[in-house]
This record gives structure tokens, sequence and C-alpha cells, in this order.
């Protein structure tokens, strides 16, 4: 029916939790080898915004993908991928480096590596944190969970009396 086709206008046109609504860098090709970009005219091409398709293609903007890379790499090497990564970054595409989504990814990754639990559960639970960067940092919570145990134990946990070494 009518009301259904403005429905689905109205969700395809919505912000689909992408902060921008264009996709930055070369426009990605199709699995056809056909260019997508969202100046395209025509509806079946468009892949953020008012001519968005629901395609594998979709796209979001390259600076959220960044932080979700440095998200996704925080293990690797000990942390060092994300130091060379971010290195790089400041290099290459300094205005990348500098927005909100990648600061946001470097401060998790800080918190982690820093043992700094409170900091890393607060930016989990933070309304500004965005939904997928939080279900990446599930990957992380029992690893911070027992960090936090451990040092809260060695913090408020029972003590010798002669030497005040805690107990475990």
């Amino acid at each position: 029916n009518e009301q259904g086709k403005e429905d689905r206008k109205l969700a395809i046109n919505k912000d689909h939790g992408c902060k921008y609504n264009i996709v930055m860098g070369p426009p990605p090709v199709d699995y056809d080898q056909k260019h997508l970009a969202n100046t395209d005219v025509d509806a079946t091409k468009g892949i953020i915004g008012p001519h968005a398709v629901n395609s594998p293609s979709r796209g979001t903007a390259e600076a959220e993908m960044r932080g979700l890379y440095i998200l996704l790499t925080m293990n690797i090497d000990g942390g060092m991928e994300v130091l060379k990564y971010a290195a790089g970054l400041s290099v290459s595409k300094p205005e990348i480096y500098k927005s909100e989504e990648v600061q946001l990814a470097l401060m998790i990754y800080k918190a982690k590596q820093s043992f700094n639990y409170a900091k890393f559960f607060s930016l989990l639970r933070a309304p500004s944190t965005p939904y997928l960067y939080s279900c990446v940092m599930f990957k992380y919570v029992e690893q911070m969970r027992k960090i936090a145990m451990r040092i809260m134990a060695k913090s408020f946990g029972a003590r010798r009396k002669d030497t005040g070494e805690a107990l475990y």
C-alpha cells in the first residue's frame, strides 16, 4: 500500500548510526564492477543517505571505520599495531586522526593498556560511545574485569599482620 511505501522510504533515508551522510575516499566498486557514489541520481547506486539501498556495499564514515580498526587490533603485538597505525594515520590523514571517532578509540586503547579499568568501563557505558564501539569493547570486558579484581584485591584485600603483604 501507499503508506508502506512511504514508511520504507523514510526508513531508508534515516541515519543508521553513521555520523556522516557521505562515504569518504575513492568511490567503492559494487560486485558487478559498477562504481557506487552518493551523488548518483539512480537510487540503486546509493550507499548512504537518501539514495541508500540495502546492499553489502553500504558504507560509513572513514573515521568510524578507522576507530573500529584500532579497537579490533588492540591485542596485536601487545598493542604495537595500534601505535604504528596511529602514527601513520597522524601523518597521512591528520584530519581523520583528530576526529572524535579515532580519538575515542585511542582513549579506549590507552585505558586498556594502562589497566585503567574505571576509565575503560566509564567509556563503555558513556552515552557518547557508539553502539558498535561498545560491542567491540565487550571483547575485552572479561580481561578488564580480571584486572579490576586483581587491583582491588591488592588494595582492599586481607593482609598479613607482621609484614603487611597481601594474602592473595
